[in-house]
């Protein structure tokens, strides 16, 4: 068998095919010929020394590859589960077109009708274009590398952007600290007139009383002189001190009762306690939340009806679109049916129960066997106590197939479904519940009556989901809720839903609210008339499709 091994002087460099008798002696050397009789295969140096004891043997050098075994490195690729590493491949399930090996049977397909060894699916290879799937390969590889570019520019942009931005934060601050800079200047200003004026009346009393005291010291001393001096001028000195005396007292019965004269600062608390309150200087936003943000407006409606021969009323429950195609649930008629992009009815497949929601999902190892099938979907559907997740190929009215892939039996009713990822959330009419995408129950999120239908946002992060009480409540992934909106135009909310640009919109009895991205408060309401009570919503580039008895289209931009 052909061995890989990895170059000593690079750890790094797996070497494809190494050579046999250098890495006898732990040596690890890239081989440049391989000998069919001998299996082995030798570097430059080791084939000479083959040539000379075994002149017969043929060798086939590099551009003789056709000649050589797979590598130990094509074969681990091809052979290895990409999902559980450790194991091989070894089992092929017909229901799902996959390579398993025996953990993926174990945990992904105990349900499947049919899972088989791999050497009794040989003849499935035959039909295998692998020349196509070559230049598929090469075209998805260009592709991923026009990915890889335009990432590896957005790295760029964004670490541009965070110069940029944090220079705004920067002249944010200093733009405030020119705002306190004048305050405390004009309030410095304030507190020296103060000053002024309180200490010039304090120098006036000062001077004031200071002349007092003179005038009555020198009246006191002329009325010791003039007692021998004759009684005219005694007189005089005796009534010019009594004025003066009476003076004085006025004065210090006016002043000698004041306080010490201080000065106080009292802090305007308000710039403080709504500095404090700020969780930062000012939103940090992304480009995804620009556009969630985005308001939309509306250009023009189209009432079409999906109602087929025989059929009851329609009731239409659930609406999703993949692929260019609409799926709709039927309660009424117990079915499913699928319309094109002209909204005409392509077909229907029935069910055994009534169905509520719908929705698209990727399902587990898609990847591993989505080429060849440009025309599949995949849909989960909600109804009483259940589940189905069905697989559906087509795209005319003539070749549409469906399989049922999995059905989920639970013990509360199931009525809205949004699976993101791995994560599967249901409304039961009572509660949200979370679930992981197999069924395998997380936790309970919300209770509260009349909880009909949920959708959560492009990120994963947050949950919305609508109440009897004509709420919209945004839930994080634990359950805590973020937010409570309420308004006046959102009555008997029913269906919520986030568009492909993130914009979240939830509908009340006959309009349409779109809310901000933290659903915490409304940014546009959009009337939609001849609809009473929408019962389902979804979106698609620029329509908003609504689902009651008919579809209304709504054309935003």
């Amino acid at each position: 068998m052909a061995t890989a091994c990895t170059d000593t002087k690079e750890s790094d460099h797996v070497i494809e095919y190494c050579c046999s008798s250098c890495e006898e002696d732990a040596i690890s050397r890239e081989a440049a010929y391989y000998c069919k009789l001998c299996s082995k295969f030798f570097c430059c140096q080791c084939v000479e020394f083959h040539g000379k004891l075994f002149k017969k043997h043929e060798t086939f050098g590099r551009e003789g590859l056709d000649q050589w075994p797979v590598s130990k490195v094509t074969q681990d690729v091809l052979e290895k589960c990409r999902e559980h590493k450790d194991e091989h491949l070894k089992l092929y399930c017909e229901d799902h077109r996959l390579m398993c090996c025996n953990s993926c049977v174990v945990f992904n397909h105990r349900q499947c009708a049919s899972v088989i060894s791999i050497d009794q699916s040989y003849a499935e290879e035959i039909t295998d274009d692998l020349q196509q799937l070559q230049e598929k390969t090469v075209t998805i590889l260009e592709q991923l590398k026009q990915l890889q570019n335009n990432q590896e520019s957005n790295i760029i942009t964004l670490l541009e952007s965070y110069n940029e931005n944090l220079q705004e934060i920067k002249n944010a601050r200093s733009t405030l600290n020119s705002i306190l800079n004048i305050l405390e200047k004009d309030t410095v200003q304030k507190l020296e007139e103060v000053l002024n004026s309180l200490n010039t009346l304090l120098k006036e009393d000062v001077e004031n009383a200071k002349r007092l005291s003179t005038d009555l010291r020198n009246l006191g001393k002329a009325i010791q002189e003039m007692t021998t001096k004759g009684k005219e001028l005694s007189f005089i000195a005796y009534r010019n001190c009594k004025v003066n005396i009476r003076e004085c007292e006025k004065y210090i019965h006016e002043h000698f009762n004041i306080k010490e004269v201080k000065m106080y600062f009292k802090t305007n608390t308000s710039i403080e306690t709504y500095l404090s309150q700020r969780q930062s200087l000012g939103m940090i936003l992304h480009s995804n939340q620009i556009e969630d943000n985005k308001e939309i407006s509306l250009l023009g409606e189209t009432i079409y009806s999906a109602r087929q021969k025989d059929d009851k009323k329609t009731e239409i429950r659930g609406v999703c679109v993949h692929s260019g195609l609409l799926f709709m649930t039927d309660y009424n008629n117990k079915n499913v049916k699928i319309l094109n992009s002209d909204y005409f009815v392509l077909h229907q497949f029935n069910l055994d129960f009534q169905p509520y929601g719908i929705c698209h999902y990727t399902p587990n190892n898609y990847r591993y066997y989505q080429y060849g099938f440009d025309n599949l979907s995949h849909v989960a559907i909600s109804g009483y106590g259940r589940i189905q997740c069905v697989r559906i190929k087509g795209g005319t009215s003539a070749d549409f197939y469906r399989s049922i892939e999995q059905n989920l039996q639970f013990s509360h009713d199931c009525c809205g479904i949004t699976i993101h990822n791995n994560d599967m959330y249901i409304t039961s009419g009572s509660a949200l519940y979370h679930y992981t995408r197999q069924g395998t129950p997380v936790k309970k999120l919300y209770e509260a009556s009349w909880v009909q239908y949920c959708a959560v946002n492009r990120s994963g992060d947050k949950i919305f989901v609508t109440n009897s009480m004509s709420e919209l409540l945004t839930l994080s992934r634990d359950g805590t809720i973020l937010s409570i909106f309420t308004d006046g135009q959102l009555q008997s909310p029913i269906p919520v839903h986030v568009t492909e640009k993130g914009q979240v919109l939830v509908c009340g009895k006959n309009n349409i609210i779109q809310v901000d991205s933290d659903g915490k408060k409304k940014i546009t309401a959009l009337a939609i008339p001849n609809v009473n009570n929408p019962l389902s919503m979804c979106s698609f580039g620029k329509c908003v499709i609504v689902g009651s008895s008919n579809i209304l289209v709504l054309m935003i931009e």
